[in-house]
């Protein structure tokens, strides 16, 4: 499986993006709205950045299939986008998103409301939602294919008690964790965003219950612009750690 990251930030993102969203296109330290695309054809979030950031990346429009949203959270899910994009796919879009939330109707797609366990196969993916500690009716998803596992965890604060035991000797050969505050203890927002060291708590923790190993890809995004440092700092800080910092256009092989 292939992931390409379509963006990486937070909320809070630069306000010349919204004016331009081709803006610092190529500058690590310029973050889109956090959205990710799955072997090109299998899209997590949609944002007003996400359709630009698509054809930016050379992928065409009309081969997506398939929108998870995590929550419905602005910066994750703007149905204005999100309609644009179906309008622009080869079949309609299938649309899962949790059935906590309401989704409007858009034109040439399928709704699929999720509940928390319910596996979706197509294509030979398995793609299970697992309730997330974030506000918007949010879910994460661990994604199956051929004997690989990718957890995707944007937005979410550490692991609620029953997604944790439903991924215990998973071993995932990727995990995807939101990193919205950086290196440092002490920030309000833990209740509902991981810091790089809560992260490293976190990982051992996983280790331990096998929800990862020592070859588990742990790549951090949704990284708030003005809760980190440079791209290259924070690369440095957790160089130790064997964290992969995501960015705008990178590409990672699962």
């Amino acid at each position: 499986m292939e992931l390409t990251f379509l963006g990486t930030g937070a909320a809070d993102v630069l306000e010349e993006l919204k004016k331009d969203y081709s803006f610092g296109r190529g500058d690590k330290n310029v973050r889109r709205y956090s959205s990710t695309l799955l072997d090109q054809t299998i899209l997590f979030d949609c944002s007003i950045f996400t359709v630009e950031a698509i054809t930016a990346n050379g992928v065409s429009l009309s081969k997506i299939k398939s929108l998870f949203i995590t929550h419905f959270h602005d910066d994750h899910c703007d149905f204005e986008s999100i309609q644009q994009l179906a309008l622009n796919t080869e079949k309609p879009l299938d649309i899962y998103y949790s059935c906590d939330g309401n989704f409007p109707f858009i034109n040439n797609a399928v709704l699929h409301p999720l509940k928390e366990g319910e596996t979706v196969n197509f294509d030979g993916y398995s793609i299970t939602p697992f309730k997330a500690n974030h506000s918007g009716n949010p879910l994460h998803y661990s994604i199956e294919k051929d004997g690989k596992r990718i957890f995707y965890g944007l937005d979410g604060a550490w692991l609620l008690y029953d997604t944790y035991y439903a991924m215990k000797d998973m071993n995932y050969d990727a995990m995807i964790l939101d990193a919205t505050v950086g290196d440092y203890e002490g920030d309000y927002r833990m209740a509902e965003h991981n810091s790089i060291p809560m992260i490293r708590m976190m990982v051992k923790s996983f280790k331990a219950f096998g929800i990862a190993n020592d070859n588990t890809k742990i790549l951090l995004s949704h990284l708030a612009r003005t809760l980190h440092v440079t791209h290259a700092e924070t690369e440095e800080k957790v160089k130790d750690d064997g964290f992969i910092v995501a960015y705008d256009g990178m590409k990672c092989k699962v």
